[in-house]
């Protein structure tokens, strides 16, 4: 299947590249983003996207060499005149993965030309600056003050742009509230306020409209899914709601499998309809898996990031990896600054199989080397580096369109 799309695409390539062009003259796109992906034997589609991304020490170093360039050319493009830039993350200042992550990130940014801080508002935090440690080397985080609308580091370090590297799952730091200093991506697509099956419904007709132009199935590039606005894991009847919403898309899916003769068993995903870190999330093969869930279960599907309760769920049909290494599952990822692609992984898990979550505690990556994509002979690529060849049109075009989905969310979100 994949083949097959990459030589529509290449048969189409000037018209998707108009196609691509003329979209973004109505939307823009976001400063960057991350999509997870799913590929089978029958389809390939992406499955989630972040507009917060946070592994950029997970891409090749290699090819990391070209981001800065890149996000030179998009704030050149968005944001003309912007010297300096401040990073607000998360405050996983613990986490030394996350660490590193920032520190690729504001090192990517200061190579491309621009003064760069990470500041944080932490109220345990007493020193103006503080050092944390990342996984190969350390990284500056400012304590930062607000005075008349402007954000600033306490040396009096002052942004023309503020990159959020926040999801907000919480809400909206009252700090980033009614500036004066542009923020992106707008703190309005944070999960206090974004819903996954927005997203899916905007780039489901993104995906169809593209798909004319291409002569591509966009049942092989997308997948079903419906929300459940009113799901309680502990509540007997909401829960037999949304087993009977499971058996009814699992009886969808049987059908477009034997329109196309297909053997598999369908299954879906049940995710957070706002969540993130793999949160809330599990699949089912019928509604006798809902309606018969155990304590654990329900304790699982109770609660996302920072125990916010859980009130909707969004139903996505299931797309079994075909993707393996040494044995254990893994499933592409890919990273973008504006709409190019800049790089990407295998997130890998050995104790997971094709069908589950691979987003959960012990998983690995694996680089996906954009930079080796002619590279055919496996003893060829470098040590650490998975075999790239042939994936970046396909991943890439889709990753694209649903930058052009979180586009047309955050446009909608900031009206």
């Amino acid at each position: 299947m994949r083949n097959e799309i990459k030589q529509k695409l290449d048969r189409s390539q000037d018209k998707v590249e108009e196609w691509f062009e003329s979209y973004k003259r109505k939307t823009g796109v976001p400063i960057y983003a991350s999509f997870d992906l799913r590929d089978s034997r029958h389809k390939v589609a992406v499955v989630d996207s972040n507009i917060y991304p946070a592994g950029f020490n997970n891409l090749c170093p290699k090819y990391f060499k070209q981001i800065p360039a890149t996000f030179r050319d998009y704030l050149e493009d968005y944001y003309g005149g912007v010297k300096n830039i401040l990073i607000f993350p998360e405050l996983h200042t613990r986490n030394h993965y996350y660490m590193e992550n920032l520190r690729c990130l504001s090192g990517s940014l200061e190579e491309a030309g621009y003064a760069v801080r990470v500041g944080i508002v932490d109220p345990e935090l007493q020193e103006d600056r503080v050092e944390r440690k990342a996984m190969e080397g350390e990284i500056e985080l400012d304590r930062l003050v607000r005075d008349n609308g402007i954000v600033a580091a306490r040396d009096g370090f002052q942004p023309d742009l503020i990159i959020s590297n926040n999801d907000f799952s919480q809400g909206v730091d009252r700090i980033l509230q009614g500036l004066r200093t542009p923020v992106v991506p707008s703190p309005m697509m944070g999960w206090h306020a974004r819903r996954k099956h927005r997203h899916f419904t905007v780039l489901h007709e993104i995906v169809n409209e593209f798909a004319e132009i291409t002569d591509i199935d966009p049942w092989c590039v997308s997948t079903r899914f419906r929300v459940c606005e009113d799901a309680d894991f502990d509540d007997d009847d909401k829960r037999e709601k949304l087993a009977a919403q499971v058996d009814e898309m699992i009886g969808q899916i049987y059908r477009d499998y034997k329109e196309r003769g297909i053997d598999d068993v369908p299954f879906v995903f049940i995710k957070n309809n706002a969540g993130t870190y793999g949160m809330a999330v599990m699949l089912a093969r019928s509604g006798d898996e809902i309606r018969n869930a155990g304590r654990k279960t329900k304790t699982k599907m109770r609660t996302g990031k920072g125990k916010t309760r859980v009130n909707q769920v969004l139903l996505q049909e299931g797309i079994p990896t075909r993707d393996h290494h040494e044995g254990s599952p893994m499933e592409p990822v890919i990273y973008t600054v504006g709409d190019k692609p800049v790089g990407g992984f295998y997130r890998l898990h050995r104790k997971r199989s094709e069908f589950q979550n691979l987003n959960v505690r012990g998983m690995e990556f694996r680089r996906l080397c954009f930079h080796q994509l002619e590279t055919q002979a496996p003893e060829a690529l470098e040590e650490g580096c998975e075999d790239a060849a042939g994936l970046l049109s396909v991943y890439g075009t889709l990753a694209r369109l649903a930058c052009l989905a979180l586009a047309r969310e955050e446009k909608e979100m900031d009206q």
